[in-house]
């Protein structure tokens, strides 16, 4: 249901509503409430009744004094509690509520998140933010309620107010991470509308290659995203200089520089963060790992298209393609093992490990590994898949069919996992000459999924064997 005018509400609410205008004029508050309450639950989209109930709420409880408030505020608890309990199943209902909580305690921050909540599942975007405003002014520094109150804005194409509330929250949590991506978002999603951008179909008709209008649009939108992370970039760079020792900055100023792919600056602002935590922090470590890893797939997505561009040189540009793809494995495989070294009983990195030495080639050293790596109740069946790729790469079937069957065992639900070891049981049951056996558990997975790999031509090669013997 969308928000209404007055001009667009029913008959009987507007005769509620105008009951309830004068009431307030007359400073009868309780009439006011009563009728402009009447009116909402006829109309609950109708935002400007429920703006002149709000005035009524807090005119009523300015007048009352510390006693009725007190109690007020305890006779609001069932309509907040019902409120609570509709908010899922009957939106509408919980509207209603929270509003009866508010008669109550007009300064109820949960009922108004609440009601702003319900009026969001009810399809009220304009209702929804103004009572998350209005939540707002009783807690102006409240960082949950800024983030959603950011987030309603840019639902109702409100951007700049939007890119208000994500600033604060930094003011108040300047590491914020999805603070900071509202913000980027927000940021973007303003200048397009200040471009006229809001406009794109009609642009679009403008424009006879429509796929040119489409990557326009999305150019201003990278652009845009890119000015807000250089302009974030600036201010924690400012930060960093009045608190040198300050690893959040360092970190964030990092990936904030990896996000636009200014790799040795964000580099040197990791390390750096890094060897303020004195080499302790793990997860900075692996970011480094990361940033690295990235620098070099980028420069063979780079090598790819100029390769695609140009035929004639496309054998030379495979071998510095092969030749930047072996240094990102040895970056990767290097890595991993330091902080392996660093981080001996993280068994989340033996298995990151172990898989880097099994796609090596390694597989002497990815057995023990996924071995030790299994111990992580985690990724006990997964292990238990590679150790039995790892049996079947050294020629050790039976085995790696033991293994296997194991971990079939233990994966009670059909997932991706369980796909592929029942696949890698029937392919090492086939290698091994064993046909019924084999063809039991791709049928297994035929009956589960018909378009897992080749499963299907399998059983269907089969059965048509079977049939013409």
């Amino acid at each position: 249901m969308p928000d209404k005018t007055i001009q667009e509400i029913s008959k009987t609410a507007k005769d509620f509503y105008e009951k309830g205008r004068i009431a307030v004029e007359r400073k009868n508050y309780e009439d006011a409430i009563h009728f402009l309450g009447a009116c909402l639950e006829k109309e609950p989209g109708f935002l400007q009744g429920r703006k002149l109930l709000r005035v009524a709420q807090l005119r009523r409880t300015q007048g009352g004094g510390a006693i009725s408030r007190i109690f007020g505020s305890m006779g609001g608890a069932p309509a907040l509690a019902k409120a609570m309990a509709n908010l899922r199943k009957d939106p509408a209902k919980a509207l209603q509520a929270a509003e009866k909580a508010l008669e109550s305690n007009p300064s109820n921050v949960q009922a108004l998140r609440l009601a702003s909540q319900a009026a969001e599942q009810l399809d009220l975007p304009q209702t929804a933010v103004f009572l998350m405003e209005c939540a707002r002014e009783i807690n102006p520094e409240d960082v949950d309620l800024l983030m959603d109150l950011g987030r309603l804005y840019q639902a109702s194409g409100q951007a700049h107010k939007g890119r208000g509330c994500y600033e604060k929250v930094l003011e108040l949590e300047p590491s914020n991470a999805e603070a900071f991506k509202g913000l980027k978002d927000a940021t973007a999603n303003e200048a397009l509308d200040q471009g006229g951008w809001q406009n794109a179909d009609s642009y679009r008709d403008m424009i006879k290659d429509k796929q040119e209008a489409i990557s326009l649009e999305q150019a201003a939108r990278i652009f845009r995203e890119e000015e807000a992370v250089r302009a974030r970039m600036a201010d924690v760079f400012k930060m960093t200089q009045q608190e040198p020792m300050n690893v959040s900055n360092w970190r964030e100023l990092g990936e904030l520089a990896l996000s636009v792919n200014e790799f040795d600056y964000a580099l040197q602002c990791l390390e750096h963060a890094f060897e303020l935590t004195g080499k302790a922090d793990m997860n900075l470590e692996k970011k480094i790992s990361e940033a690295r890893v990235k620098r070099l797939a980028l420069a063979i997505e780079a090598k790819e298209a100029e390769a695609a561009k140009d035929p004639a040189g496309a054998a030379a540009a495979a071998a510095e393609i092969e030749a930047l793809k072996a240094e990102r494995d040895r970056v990767k495989l290097e890595d991993c093992e330091s902080r392996a070294r660093r981080y001996p009983n993280d068994l989340d990195i033996r298995y990151e490990l172990a898989q880097l030495y099994f796609r090596a080639g390694m597989v002497d050293k990815a057995l023990p590994e996924f071995q030790l790596a299994a111990g992580n109740p985690k990724n006990k069946n997964a292990c238990n898949l590679w150790t039995g790729r790892c049996f079947r790469r050294k020629g050790i079937l039976d085995l790696a069919v033991t293994r296997l069957r194991q971990a079939a065992e233990a994966c009670l639900i059909m997932d991706h996992l369980k796909k592929e070891i029942l696949y890698e049981l029937g392919d090492t049951l086939q290698q091994m000459g064993k046909k019924a056996e084999a063809i039991e558990e791709f049928k297994a997975l035929y009956d589960a999924d018909v378009n897992y790999r080749d499963v299907a031509k399998k059983v269907e090669d089969f059965y048509r064997d079977q049939g013409n013997p």
